[in-house]
């Protein structure tokens, strides 16, 4: 029987994953709109998971393999996102920064669904600790790569656009600033170092 005083970080997690995976499976979103609620999903299954304890695992644990044709579908449905390839750096530690590469929204969507439906199933086999280690190890080596760069790129496409809330992002108009204040505004420049 489960502690009631101690979080329930698998249940938090499993609700969070399964409302990514409807969303993928159900949701006839697009464009703008869908960005941005994809964007909170993400926002949402990386900060639960970084929070998650690793579970330890009681049995072995078998993750079912995705087949190419399940793996095509969930990637077709990225397309009715407004974003498609996009570039970025493998690894973003490196500086100088190395050679960029090009990501692809849709198979990051793809790899996420089906390294969070595995922890689900076993989460809704009753096995927990099994769920919890699947999610916390893949978010280390590999979904969480996934929904960052996800992250960035959604980001960075509605903020470009205008779209990342229903606010104009221009903010109201101001009247222009008199001469006065202006020139008050002006930042003191250091002196030039003269040598002897």
């Amino acid at each position: 029987m489960r502690d009631s005083t101690k979080p329930d970080h698998a249940g938090h997690f499993a609700q969070a994953a399964r409302e990514y995976l409807d969303w993928a499976d159900n949701s006839r979103e697009s464009g703008a709109s869908a960005a941005r609620r994809l964007l909170s999903m993400l926002i949402n299954l990386y900060a639960q998971g970084i929070n998650l304890p690793l579970g330890i695992p009681l049995k072995t644990i078998v993750v079912n393999t995705r087949r190419k044709e399940e793996f095509a579908r969930v990637y077709r449905k990225g397309r009715r996102l407004p974003i498609g390839y996009y570039g970025e750096v493998f690894n973003p530690l490196t500086v100088p920064p190395e050679e960029p590469v090009v990501g692809d929204l849709s198979d990051d969507l793809a790899d996420i669904y089906f390294e969070l439906r595995a922890g689900l199933d076993l989460y809704e086999n009753k096995q927990p600790q099994e769920a919890l280690w699947t999610w916390k190890f893949g978010l280390e080596i590999h979904w969480g790569e996934h929904a960052t760069s996800a992250i960035r790129v959604l980001h960075c496409w509605l903020t470009k656009h205008h779209e990342l809330s229903a606010i104009s992002m221009e903010g109201p108009r101001r009247a222009p600033a008199s001469r006065k204040s202006t020139q008050q505004k002006k930042v003191k420049r250091k002196p030039k170092f003269r040598g002897r």
